[in-house]
């Protein structure tokens, strides 16, 4: 029984989905070597904790299955969400170098349209003389 004590032992310190596999191996060894190891006193001490702690995974098992459904619902409704959204929305805003060029270019043409209508009254004055 001693043996058995170790490895329960050690896979006290074991978490997860190994834990899980390891509580039918332990429930299949009981029920094997059930006689012998109720034959010795001190062995029920062992099967106390032993039970209790398998008790305690056992409870917390419907409430972690719980969680997790909920955890997979609220993942999933995130999903669909991205997937309506249809994509970022990229608002691009001018540089300042390209409206200023833009606006040398408009001055250029207000310029060049100046000086055409200032030659047109250059020439009126010239008749009047």
């Amino acid at each position: 029984f001693y043996i058995y004590s170790l490895t329960f032992n050690t896979f006290l310190i074991l978490q997860g989905a190994v834990l899980a596999c390891a509580v039918p191996w332990i429930k299949c060894l009981l029920l094997t070597h059930c006689s012998g190891i109720m034959s010795q006193e001190s062995s029920l001490l062992a099967l106390n904790s032993m039970y209790q702690f398998i008790e305690s995974r056992v409870s917390t098992l419907h409430t972690a299955v719980e969680v997790s459904t909920c955890f997979d619902l609220i993942v999933d409704d995130l999903d669909e969400e991205e997937e309506e959204d249809g994509g970022p929305v990229i608002y691009e805003d001018k540089d300042s170098d390209e409206e200023e060029g833009e606006g040398t270019e408009l001055a250029m043409e207000t310029d060049e349209e100046a000086d055409e209508s200032a030659d047109g009254v250059n020439d009126f004055e010239d008749m009047s003389d």
